[in-house]
């Protein structure tokens, strides 16, 4: 929203319609001025979008309706959008007035903020909507499978919930697709169920629960976290706290990135490279084949790059299928042999990519920004490093608008490194994005650039007990975005 008019606080429940989007958004209004107004909201919305709201003015009992544009976009605490509003009705203008002459609160946020997405026909959704309106949390609706499928690619979501009767099989499919694309997400159906045979549910069903319509609210909330917390810890990384997004949400981040990238002036997108774009299993795998060829070991002669699920060399031996007693006594021996060997320009131009990573990082270039390659590789490692870039089909080294950094040792500590690296790309342009799989760097990009996308890949990382900060975003790689 403008920054030269004055806001006030006003916290108003809002249906919204984005442009080019069929599903309508419920959110709650943050503040508001003459030209403007700050959404509480998850979806994510390219600057630029266009926007249709209606919030109700409970006083005058009149839907006030607007149209603008997003102009930013917040993540972390204050997640949500800023609207320019376009030739503001009176209606709004009044709003607006009444709310600088009196010393309204906010009313007090609900402990459980939660993302969902309600699928119903037209009539359900009349008689439901108030229920939804009420609860404060983030709300979107859907009218069909067809416009649900679209709606469950915005962005995460903790719930979906069909309001169809358990004899309708329209649910059966919308929950089947929420399964797959939300993993993590409660499904649930709002129906009648007394007196009926409800389908079986459960875990390991279409849908975790049937809720009864007549009990309202209270029933919706006690079925959307049962088994929430449970479902999340699941697939939360027990170190770092990560969470990736479901790779329809990735994909919605992605494209928020671009977008981002078109519309800032001098725009940089940084990237580490080990984990972050390159995957050293094959690097790994090689040093250990050749050390198992030189010890005599045929376990190690097979290893491959799916044996290193981690930085553990005794598991990584172990996956080969060496025996406990030998990884005890080749443990050591093989690490001052690795070392020796994967901190060299001639072992990492094997490394390969991790899935879809050139690509976006191509479609950054394509966009118009600058790319930055910030890694804790040292100098001696730089032409192995462009080498194996340029193989893999990403942007090439040109110390114009892409660029690699590296450590000038190899004994300098990445992070004390990455951390004198802000100031030179502050030099460069504006940062938009930054992408690293280690918690401690990607957290420091956070605090360095607060208004930049901080993305995290889940790949894997130090082991250092560091949980990634709030605002950080974690996805498995770019794959989605292809």
């Amino acid at each position: 929203m403008s920054r030269r008019s004055p806001r006030v606080r006003a916290r108003f429940a809002a249906t919204v319609q984005i442009g080019g989007v069929d599903h309508t958004l419920i959110c709650h209004t943050r503040d508001i001025s003459v030209d403007g107004c700050f959404l509480e909201t998850s979806e994510l919305m390219a600057p630029g979008a266009v926007v249709s709201l209606s919030v109700m003015d409970n006083q005058r009992g009149e839907v006030v309706s607007v149209k603008g544009h997003v102009i930013r976009m917040l993540d972390g605490e204050e997640r949500g959008v800023g609207v320019r509003l376009d030739a503001p009705p009176d209606e709004w203008l009044l709003l607006v007035d009444r709310f600088q002459d009196s010393e309204v609160l906010d009313r007090e946020r609900p402990n459980l903020r939660l993302s969902i997405l309600v699928v119903s026909s037209e009539e359900n959704r009349r008689g439901a909507l108030a229920l939804y309106v009420t609860s404060g949390w983030d709300i979107r609706f859907a009218g069909d499978a067809a416009t649900a499928g679209e709606a469950m690619g915005a962005d995460h979501l903790d719930a979906v919930i069909c309001e169809f009767e358990a004899d309708d099989s329209t649910w059966v499919g919308i929950m089947e697709l929420a399964r797959k694309m939300h993993p993590t997400a409660r499904r649930l159906v709002r129906c009648r169920t007394k007196e009926i045979d409800l389908p079986s549910s459960g875990a390991n069903e279409p849908v975790h629960r049937f809720v009864e319509t007549e009990y309202g609210m209270d029933a919706l909330l006690d079925a959307l976290t049962a088994e929430l917390g449970e479902l999340k810890n699941a697939m939360t990384d027990p170190i770092t706290g990560a969470l990736p997004l479901s790779d329809s949400a990735a994909r919605e981040l992605l494209r928020a990135v671009l977008a981002q990238v078109r519309t800032q002036e001098r725009s940089i997108a940084v990237f580490d490279l080990d984990s972050t774009l390159l995957d050293n299993g094959p690097r790994q795998a090689a040093i250990l084949r050749e050390y198992g060829e030189e010890v005599g070991l045929e376990e190690l002669k097979r290893s491959c790059a799916e044996h290193w699920v981690s930085w553990d060399v005794g598991e990584a031996m172990a996956n080969a299928g060496l025996a406990a007693e030998l990884v005890a006594v080749h443990r050591e021996p093989f690490k001052a042999y690795w070392r020796e060997r994967f901190f060299t320009s001639e072992y990492c131009v094997i490394d390969e990519m991790v899935p879809g990573a050139c690509h976006f990082v191509q479609a950054v270039r394509d966009t118009g920004g600058k790319v930055f390659y910030v890694t804790g590789r040292h100098e001696e490692m730089r032409a192995g490093s462009a080498t194996c870039l340029e193989r893999l089909g990403f942007p090439v080294p040109n110390n114009g608008d892409v660029q690699l950094l590296m450590k000038p040792t190899l004994e300098e500590d990445d992070d004390v490194y990455k951390l004198r690296t802000y100031a030179v790309l502050g030099e460069h342009g504006a940062v938009v994005a930054a992408f690293d799989n280690e918690p401690t760097h990607i957290n420091g990009y956070r605090e360095a650039f607060p208004n930049a996308y901080s993305i995290h890949l889940a790949t894997d990382h130090s082991g250092r007990a560091v949980k990634v900060a709030d605002g950080v975003i974690s996805i498995l790689d770019f794959e989605a975005y292809e």
